[in-house]
């Protein structure tokens, strides 16, 4: 059952799908491999995973790091844990175009199965480890170091975020409207974040924090004219799933 979030007061934008649609963010399949067609990526990683697999903990990845399907490349959001068993937080449009997300561009570094997605609607997905990460840590990647992220909150109107990308890195905003609807090819996606980030292809599922405390993660946008990034809150999916951050 998807949870819709609490509707907040502020004008809600209806953009035209001329927008840089949310699948749009995700890196096309061939930024995976230039290559060799998505078809045939996915066939030899069908049939060697079991080989490439070793060891009892996933790679260390965080916040803010890039993953890759034979679908293209998005961004990882947060870490989350239900218990003992983990999962990341990814844009929906991205969990759900794929079954298996890995840690390399090659596809060889197995990170986790997509376990549920919701878009349009939400934009939101989770993606099962296969084990124990290495860094079980729930926080996110600044320059290379640690950052931790010891809960959730909901942003304000003129409140300043960080948002994380696997492409952009690091860039800095301010939250202009919340319960934004945007209109897409795929569908309406309701109670998003608008924010001044700026976004590139491949920053989907980019986590957004403020201080050690996160805001969601991008599902559209644009760099231009100073930059405009649509963020799902991060409240839905963890209500949804019964998940936590760690």
């Amino acid at each position: 059952m998807t949870i819709r979030p609490t509707r907040l007061r502020g004008a809600v934008a209806v953009l035209a799908a001329s927008w840089l649609v949310a699948a749009a963010l995700a890196a096309p399949a061939a930024a995976v491999s230039p290559a060799v067609s998505p078809a045939v990526r996915a066939e030899r990683i069908h049939e060697h995973v079991p080989e490439r697999v070793a060891g009892p903990s996933a790679p260390v990845v965080l916040g803010g790091d890039p993953i890759y399907s034979s679908s293209g490349r998005c961004t990882l959001g947060f870490n989350l844990r239900k218990g003992d068993t983990y999962f990341f937080l990814s844009a929906g449009h991205c969990v759900k175009s794929a079954t298996s997300w890995y840690a390399d561009r090659e596809l060889t570094q197995l990170l986790g199965h997509s376990s549920g997605s919701s878009f349009p609607g939400d934009d939101y997905g989770i993606v099962k480890y296969v084990s124990t990460p290495g860094d079980t840590r729930g926080g996110v990647r600044v320059g290379g170091e640690f950052h931790d992220i010891t809960g959730a909150m909901s942003p304000t109107v003129g409140q300043q975020v960080t948002g994380l990308g696997g492409t952009s890195g690091a860039t800095t905003g301010t939250v202009t409207a919340l319960n934004v609807t945007v209109n897409n090819q795929e569908g309406a996606v309701t109670g998003l974040i608008r924010t001044t980030l700026c976004v590139q292809p491949g920053d989907s599922g980019a986590p957004v924090f403020a201080g050690s405390r996160a805001i969601g993660i991008i599902v559209g946008g644009t760099c231009s004219s100073g930059g405009t990034a649509y963020v799902q809150p991060i409240a839905e999916p963890l209500q949804a799933y019964g998940l936590e951050i760690y």
